[in-house]
């Protein structure tokens, strides 16, 4: 398939980056046309039908939004997907991106992967997400590696990998070498087939036991490598068949397990915090009944109860949002393996597990909550006793009743006043009575 593509912007660096590109992903098998934003592109859009078309956003002359609503009201590329070229992938440019109808953009600088990805996403629209995972029953596969062959039942399937089940072989070291993989699915899918797929073993577990170290079953995860996009896109053809109650939101229960552990351990953490938070409380309140301390120690110790009551409340409001996660979670995954059809019996046996496991988690969710609401009345109670303390503090810090404002030292002498005896004295006291009388008489 020859493709052509169309490169807009005002930066000759970067149409020759995204051509480069192109010529790497399709050497010959592509034309790309190079404009700048301006009448020729509208012409070459008229007039030329296009695979895809690049084109930045802020440019001088048209800007991306224009080349979109050109190509909208195009004959030839009404249907043509458009890649912006942005700087930015700001929650108001992914707004304006959204009410534009834009489905596609990509930052640049950019690397040649994501490049590739946006690009095949572009050309193949109709591939589904490859993180999501199909469940169709009877599938087989042959997965040939050297000489042998060895044959499996396709558990999931995705678009780029798969799990499934096969006999233990005599030599498991013989798995991890590179094979070749042959799909072939049911009836209900018209027998179809996929050849010569590209493999490589990304996971081993043994499902079952012919002994305690004899395995007899393995459950392995095998990655598709696809030679060519047309191989990629019969697979895609093929599992978008797959009705929607069929499909796998999860890998395996391998994963789930680890999940409730993870969950496990958060538990495990959060309760350590909480006896840290209680030895913290304990210390507060010892402190807080040391007798006679003075205005300044009393300041200090109510500062640093502010400081870590702040983060206790900031503790616990974390504390609790992380329980209602996990509970979100754990309730999600029980939801998604409850809906999924078709599990076998030792599948379902190992659900069991997990809902007993999950219970016994959510048990332990409420005994930490438990926990939580009495931390709380713990630092009501301490926040009380603060505030009473602060009060104490005013009182010891408000004005003195009496204060002592140039009052005479006999004032606060409870005697008689006692004639002076000293003739020093005396001969003072006989002066200043003469002087007020002459002053008296000239006055008159």
């Amino acid at each position: 398939m020859h493709y052509r593509f169309l490169i807009i912007h005002n930066a000759t660096v970067i149409q020759k980056i995204i051509h480069k590109f192109l010529i790497k992903m399709y050497d010959s098998k592509a034309t790309v046309d190079l404009c700048l934003p301006e009448d020729r592109a509208l012409k070459n859009i008229a007039e030329k039908k296009y695979h895809i078309v690049y084109s930045g956003l802020e440019m001088s002359g048209l800007n991306g939004f224009d080349i979109h609503e050109q190509l909208h009201i195009s004959t030839l590329n009404a249907k043509t997907p458009l890649i912006i070229l942005t700087a930015s992938d700001s929650p108001r440019q992914l707004d304006r991106f959204k009410h534009r109808g834009i489905k596609y953009y990509l930052n640049i600088p950019c690397s040649f992967e994501q490049f590739h990805n946006i690009t095949h996403v572009a050309l193949n629209p109709d591939i589904p997400d490859k993180h999501m995972r199909f469940y169709i029953p009877r599938t087989r596969t042959d997965i040939q590696i050297g000489e042998k062959t060895y044959k499996a039942n396709v558990t999931n399937i995705g678009m780029e990998s798969m799990d499934c089940e096969l006999l233990c072989p005599e030599e498991t070291a013989e798995l991890i070498r590179n094979c070749g993989i042959n799909i072939s699915f049911p009836e209900r899918y018209s027998n179809e087939t996929i050849q010569d797929i590209k493999g490589s073993l990304l996971r081993m577990s043994i499902k079952e036991r012919l002994t305690s170290t004899m395995p007899q079953r393995l459950r392995t995860t095998w990655k598709f490598s696809f030679e060519n996009e047309d191989d990629q896109s019969g697979l895609a053809k093929i599992i978008n068949k797959a009705p929607k109650n069929s499909l796998d939101m999860y890998e395996d229960l391998d994963n789930i397990y680890e999940i409730n552990e993870k969950l496990t351990q958060n538990n495990e953490s959060l309760q350590n915090e909480l006896k840290g938070l209680q030895n913290e409380n304990d210390r507060l309140l010892n402190e807080t009944r040391i007798p006679s301390q003075d205005t300044k120690e009393i300041q200090e110790n109510l500062d640093k109860i502010y400081k870590i009551n702040e983060k206790l409340s900031q503790n616990n409001e974390s504390l609790q949002n992380d329980i209602l996660n996990l509970q979100k979670e754990n309730e999600h995954l029980l939801h998604e393996i409850s809906n999924t059809p078709e599990i076998k019996k030792g599948e379902q046996n190992d659900s069991n597990k997990i809902y007993e496991l999950n219970e016994e988690l959510s048990q332990e969710n409420e005994s930490l909550q438990k926990d939580l609401e009495k931390l709380q009345q713990e630092k009501n109670r301490l926040i009380k006793k603060i505030q009473d303390m602060e009060k104490d503090l005013s009182n010891m810090q408000r004005p003195g009743l009496f204060e002592l404002k140039n009052i005479s030292l006999s004032s606060l002498i409870n005697e008689k006043a006692k004639a002076a005896k000293d003739p020093a004295k005396l001969e003072i006291f006989q002066r200043v009575i003469d002087d007020n009388i002459k002053i008296r008489k000239k006055t008159n």
